[in-house]
């Protein structure tokens, strides 16, 4: 699989949203990635974070914590994009150009790969299964079947997470559980201590 982009996500948040021109030009210039960035928020962004990537406005709703939301909306780049992408965290900053691309290649044309697969050694995660969304990658289909994304809107899409009620690491949470429900799927699991 050839990668195409790097997807982050930020609502106004300028703890977050001031990362926002490190972080493109790390995947744009050192992984050669094209920068994506899913603003999530009750207004539209600033002007100045059109200048360095690709970015899609959308409209947050007001009835869920901004925060899950921000986290959560990442999902929903499967039905904007049209070539594989990764998914990374808005405060990360890639280094290894091998590691995110030659990895990808493994997995043929279409399907998941989860970067942070080794994670599950710490105890925390072994009491609180999930997926780490720093990083996964596959193709917008991949992502889309497996998480079911069949709904009209972000909204809805938003809204049907919110009445999981999974409180925090949402994204993470809901991840994890699409891979139990669908346990046939395909995801490549790496982990970084492979020679």
């Amino acid at each position: 699989m050839k990668l195409e982009y790097a997807v982050v996500s930020s609502n106004s948040n300028p703890e977050y949203l001031d990362f926002w021109p490190y972080v493109a030009k790390a995947w744009k210039n050192l992984i050669g990635l094209e920068p994506v960035l899913l603003y999530i928020d009750n207004a539209a962004p600033p002007a100045w974070v059109y200048e360095h990537g690709k970015v899609f406005y959308l409209e947050s709703r007001n009835d869920w914590d901004i925060a899950q939301q921000a986290q959560c909306i990442r999902f929903w780049a499967a039905n904007i994009l049209d070539k594989p992408f990764i998914i990374s965290d808005m405060d990360m900053l890639p280094i290894s150009k091998d590691y995110y691309i030659n990895h990808a290649e493994y997995i043929g044309d279409t399907g998941l790969i989860s970067y942070s697969s080794d994670i599950i050694k710490y105890r925390w995660y072994r009491n609180n299964p999930q997926y780490p969304m720093c990083y996964l990658a596959g193709d917008p289909k991949s992502f889309s079947d497996l998480l079911d994304l069949n709904e009209e809107s972000h909204l809805d899409f938003l809204l049907r997470l919110k009445r999981m009620n999974l409180r925090s690491g949402t994204d993470q949470k809901f991840f994890y559980n699409q891979t139990l429900r669908k346990s046939g799927y395909y995801i490549r699991h790496h982990y970084r201590d492979w020679e």
